[in-house]
């Protein structure tokens, strides 16, 4: 009695309370009385307690929030853009007491959310319009493309013939990538029937065949398939009653992947110029080399060899039915930035000397084939034979 007493002035003092219910608490009143105060007062002490104890609850659930919103937002940035690390001139145990909560906690990671709202880095290139298709290639393309095709020079004449025995073609420069560009000059034999058709007919079956070929094959074999076509193709234009009365020379050159081979049958000439110098590659079939062949071997001599009647006359061409001699390459010449290859008939190296063809072939190909053209008419030699040339140029 005397502990409620002492208690219930503190809870419900006398200037809230009535004077009974302040004389009952305090034992001036009836035991019932009493009773009841007893248990308002420790019903109130409850309620006291309860609400201290939800107001600890509602505290420690904001500070849980507030403490789990700092580590997700990390800490704000410094607006004089320096780091939020201490400086060295903090190192007082005041200033160190301040930070203690953030250095005594382990950093956490940013969580997911925080890397995903990071800016993305820039790009080398920023869109910044609609899509739209790649840039076409640059012109410098285009060109170097086309400067890696050969140049192509060409030269054909009558001279003071009546009629043009020579024939030659080239290939299309567009198919150079896939088949290579092929030159062929053939001198129809003026001295017998029908020189003109057997040269036409010999160059027309060779550039056919090529344009039928897939390119698998060797290239050099490739050459011998079109010399089978166009012997083929003059043997049956003569038939067997004209084989050997009428016939053509031929030269035929294939550059392809930088590397030049060739083909010949007759006295048409292959040569390379190259820094300066001209270089003949293939062999002439003519009568002079058996002669000269006899001489060192005994029979007769060399300058006999040399001034024979019949020194120039072909030992091996078209039109003879089986050819006894061919000439080709067993490697192909490596060609280099600036070589000429010249394909020729003898109405131009007849007419010209070498050193009037280095002149001309100094020259860039379409140049050097109208200059060697010049050089030949201004000789106007009385029996000046047909003259064609190809030129290609790397």
């Amino acid at each position: 009695m005397r502990v409620v007493q002492t208690i219930v002035p503190f809870l419900l003092p006398k200037a809230c309370v009535p004077a009974e219910l302040a004389g009952a608490l305090l034992g001036e009143g009836s035991p019932s009385w009493t009773l009841t105060w007893i248990l308002i007062g420790l019903a109130a002490l409850l309620a006291a307690a309860l609400g201290v104890g939800i107001t600890l609850v509602v505290k420690s659930h904001r500070q849980r929030r507030r403490q789990a919103s700092l580590e997700t937002e990390g800490p704000a940035p410094d607006p004089s853009g320096e780091d939020s690390a201490p400086s060295a001139a903090d190192d007082s145990p005041a200033a160190a007491a301040k930070p203690a909560k953030r250095r005594a906690s382990k950093p956490a990671k940013l969580p997911r959310a925080r890397r995903q709202a990071q800016p993305p880095k820039p790009a080398l290139k920023p869109n910044t319009g609609s899509p739209s298709p790649l840039p076409p290639p640059p012109a410098e393309t285009e060109s170097l493309a086309a400067a890696s095709l050969p140049l192509v020079g060409k030269l054909q004449a009558l001279g003071a013939r009546q009629s043009q025995q020579d024939c030659f073609s080239v290939s299309p420069p567009e198919l150079y990538p896939t088949h290579g560009l092929l030159a062929v000059v053939a001198d129809g034999m003026g001295g017998l029937e029908a020189g003109d058709q057997v040269s036409q007919a010999a160059v027309g079956a060779m550039m056919n065949t090529y344009f039928t070929l897939h390119g698998d094959e060797p290239p050099q074999q490739r050459l011998l398939f079109l010399l089978q076509a166009a012997n083929g193709a003059v043997n049956h234009m003569l038939g067997p009653e004209r084989i050997g009365q009428s016939g053509s020379t031929l030269a035929a050159g294939l550059l392809l992947d930088h590397r030049f081979y060739f083909v010949s049958v007759g006295d048409s000439r292959i040569c390379l110029y190259r820094d300066g110098a001209l270089y003949q590659l293939n062999r002439e079939h003519v009568y002079r080399h058996e002669l000269e062949l006899r001489a060192v071997n005994g029979e007769g001599s060399l300058e006999a060899a040399s001034t024979h009647p019949r020194a120039s006359g072909l030992t091996s061409y078209l039109g003879m039915g089986q050819l006894r001699w061919i000439d080709q390459s067993e490697q192909p010449v490596l060609a280099r930035p600036g070589d000429r290859f010249l394909l020729m008939s003898d109405g131009v190296y007849n007419a010209l000397s070498e050193q009037e063809l280095c002149h001309a072939l100094a020259l860039e190909a379409p140049k050097a084939a109208k200059a060697l053209g010049q050089m030949v008419s201004a000789k106007a030699w009385p029996g000046q034979d047909n003259y064609t040339a190809v030129i290609l140029q790397c």
